[in-house]
């Protein structure tokens, strides 16, 4: 329960954290924003569809900006990421165990992209990271493969 606090109050510049962190952080969100008026909710909404189109864009490599980004951007993206502590955060990563592609997505809606890491703690944890290009569902490790597979 004190982790977004915690966040609020680091305000780190990169984040990692398991599936159940991120969809707690979800689940949360949800719970918050269905407390809102109708007139919010619809704002939400429309905001989130719009940032989900712009984050498959980046992620697609067009970097296409749908109209109305920017204004959504400044006036809901900006406060989440505050309100989460993550305003300074530049990567935001998940590992550990496979997340769905609905939480992802629901990230992406607020233009903040969860990247998929893949390591073992083994072997000094992280091996490879999906940054620059990056697929739903497809780690870094899924996207080049394994030694075996080469």
């Amino acid at each position: 329960g004190s982790l977004v606090n915690t966040l609020r109050e680091a305000r780190p510049t990169g984040f990692l954290g398991v599936p159940r962190v991120w969809e707690k952080m979800q689940e949360r969100m949800k719970a918050v924003g269905a407390k809102g008026s109708p007139l919010r909710k619809r704002v939400a909404d429309w905001a989130k569809a719009v940032g989900l189109q712009y984050s498959y864009s980046v992620m697609n490599g067009e970097n296409v900006v749908p109209w109305g980004f920017m204004l959504y951007n400044n006036l809901v993206f900006k406060k989440v990421r505050a309100a989460l502590g993550l305003d300074r955060c530049r990567i935001c990563c998940t590992g550990a165990a496979p997340i769905t592609k609905e939480t992802l997505e629901y990230f992406m809606s607020l233009n903040i992209p969860v990247k998929e890491l893949y390591g073992m703690s083994e072997s000094s944890g992280p091996h490879t990271v999906s940054i620059d290009e990056y697929r739903i569902g497809r780690s870094a490790a899924k996207h080049y493969g394994t030694f075996s597979e080469q």
